[in-house]
């Protein structure tokens, strides 16, 4: 019970420490329609993705985006959305169109790495790398590359996630030639994140702590809402 009580605690005071998202960044974009995020929980249903000590990655994925949408829900002027509801399969193209569907303005997908290393890496984002081979999976409808200027906004979206995870003191890179299907979006800047090492202990650990995950979730919305109110902005002076 004092354990709960010291993380309580400590919980209440991060977020005191965080700063409130920018009212001038809401206000940039929260005129008229909210800008809809669309989270892609990575695998589902009979794909189940790493499956590590235990640990499966579906689950993790679906935990985190849910969190991640509380986050960006309580954002004013912006709404989000789940290409998968539950533990259900969705085919990769099928989740490209189900956010053209919602009027995505952006798509995040959700993973976790299974990489037989020892180092960590933290928070790798990927996005779309036009010279990158992707090898259909059986069954999986193909999708034609993105055009370039896609592929540029999309850049820009990973690289506004890596500063916000790195202003919160979390390890981020950006790794273009994403060779994943859910990036090819012909009209929405898509990015898939993933969250951490299955292998690494270290990093797996530190997403069982409520500290963290709060702060990791909060830093991914803060970095989407400032590359959707620059995107809002730009348009706005067109």
């Amino acid at each position: 019970m004092m354990r709960l009580r010291r993380w309580l605690a400590l919980a209440f005071l991060l977020q005191l420490s965080i700063p409130a998202l920018s009212e001038e960044l809401r206000d940039s974009f929260s005129q008229g329609r909210p800008s809809i995020v669309v989270l892609d929980p990575g695998h589902g249903g009979r794909d189940l993705g790493a499956v590590i000590r235990g640990r499966v990655e579906k689950e993790l994925d679906f935990a985190i985006a849910r969190k991640l949408q509380e986050q960006i829900s309580r954002t004013r002027g912006l709404a989000a959305r789940m290409t998968r509801a539950g533990d259900a399969f969705v085919p990769l193209a099928d989740r490209v169109d189900r956010a053209r569907e919602a009027g995505g303005d952006a798509l995040v997908s959700i993973h976790f790495d299974d990489a037989r290393r020892s180092r960590s890496r933290g928070v790798a984002v990927y996005y779309y790398g036009r010279f990158q081979k992707i090898r259909s999976r059986p069954g999986e409808r193909p999708l034609p590359d993105p055009p370039r200027s896609q592929i540029a906004a999309s850049r820009r979206l990973a690289f506004r996630i890596r500063e916000s995870l790195r202003e919160q003191g979390i390890q981020a890179a950006v790794i273009d030639r994403g060779a994943f299907i859910v990036l090819k979006s012909p009209a929405i800047p898509s990015v898939l994140v993933e969250l951490g090492n299955l292998r690494d202990s270290a990093e797996i650990g530190r997403l069982f702590d409520p500290v963290y995950r709060e702060n990791l979730t909060l830093a991914i919305a803060r970095g989407i809402e400032g590359f959707l109110a620059q995107t809002s902005a730009l348009a706005a002076k067109r």
